[in-house]
């Protein structure tokens, strides 16, 4: 008997490319699937077009919701669902699934369960394509550009929650997920380096699409006034990251690890001490200009603010 694999959106305001990906879904291979899509209290035609495929196939769930919280904790709210189920997925609401992503997946999944045993935390991800809004290559993400290591996640994430499946010893570690979390794929990527095992496949599964009113390589504009604000936007999503890190390693302190415990010790002070530290630690962005802002807003003490 097939395994019944749990898929869940988290939908606002995506009526312009969500058929499509409920499409992509529907088309899968692997058809022993239910998907539950909770709406943020859409304000656009949304909520009209997921009831009509919740009409349409009895396997989609709508939960409509009449206040906004987030991307973030509404796929905590859905997370919140799944106590029963065993593999989980995560799919947003204006990508493009290839047809085989669900079974690629899960026979990964079924393979390392198999070696490691079903109550061992296991996440397997996969590669993803770049596209823009006509569905064209623009780039491709490798899955494996960043190390699963937790010192790795600790200076930036690099496994997107719409590439990944959880089984249910991780769900049961992830959920509830941290209120000072940056997104949700960020804190399972944290949860399962601790706990677990990272399985990597190397296959795109999928088109990540971007929004020409997305901000890409920003930091090339030629407009100064968009450099500055870019730059400051850069340094939030830093105090985000250091503020779900931390609000992380308090959670899981009961653990005892070692590199969680020097992490938190960066930035018990500021200045030049702290960013000594965080050098000492071995924190590290994905390219060198980033690790070099990364230090100094350690160093400014931003992440105090």
């Amino acid at each position: 008997m097939k395994e019944k694999v749990t898929i869940l959106m988290a939908t606002y305001n995506g009526a312009l490319f969500i058929e499509e990906q409920l499409d992509s879904i529907i088309n899968q291979t692997y058809s022993n699937w239910e998907l539950i899509i909770r709406d943020d209290n859409s304000k656009d035609n949304t909520t009209n077009i997921i009831k009509r495929y919740c009409e349409e196939d009895n396997r989609i769930t709508c939960i409509l919701s009449e206040s906004n919280v987030g991307q973030t904790m509404n796929f905590n709210k859905l997370l919140e669902l799944t106590d029963n189920s065993k593999y989980i997925m995560f799919a947003d609401q204006d990508d493009v699934w290839k047809n085989n992503k669900i079974k690629i997946t899960l026979e990964n999944m079924k393979m390392e369960e198999l070696r490691k045993g079903e109550s061992h935390p296991i996440l397997v991800y996969t590669k993803l394509t770049y596209v823009n809004e006509k569905l064209q290559p623009i780039n491709t993400v490798n899955a494996s550009e960043g190390n699963g290591d937790l010192k790795t996640l600790l200076g930036y994430n690099f496994i997107w929650g719409c590439t990944m499946m959880l089984n249910k010893a991780l769900r049961d570690i992830v959920y509830p997920i941290g209120d000072k979390a940056q997104n949700h794929d960020y804190w399972i990527a944290l949860s399962i380096a601790l706990h677990g095992s990272i399985i990597k496949i190397d296959k795109e599964t999928m088109l990540y699409r971007q929004h020409n009113n997305n901000v890409t390589g920003g930091m090339n504009n030629t407009s100064i006034i968009k450099k500055v604000k870019n730059i400051n936007k850069l340094l939030r999503s830093y105090v985000k990251q250091i503020d779900q890190n931390l609000q992380f390693c308090e959670m899981n302190k009961q653990f005892n690890n070692k590199l969680l415990k020097e992490y938190s010790e960066i930035f018990e002070g500021s200045g030049i001490g702290a960013a000594f530290k965080a050098n000492k630690f071995g924190l590290k962005r994905h390219t060198k200009k980033d690790t070099f802002i990364y230090k100094l807003c350690i160093m400014i003490g931003y992440s105090k603010n």
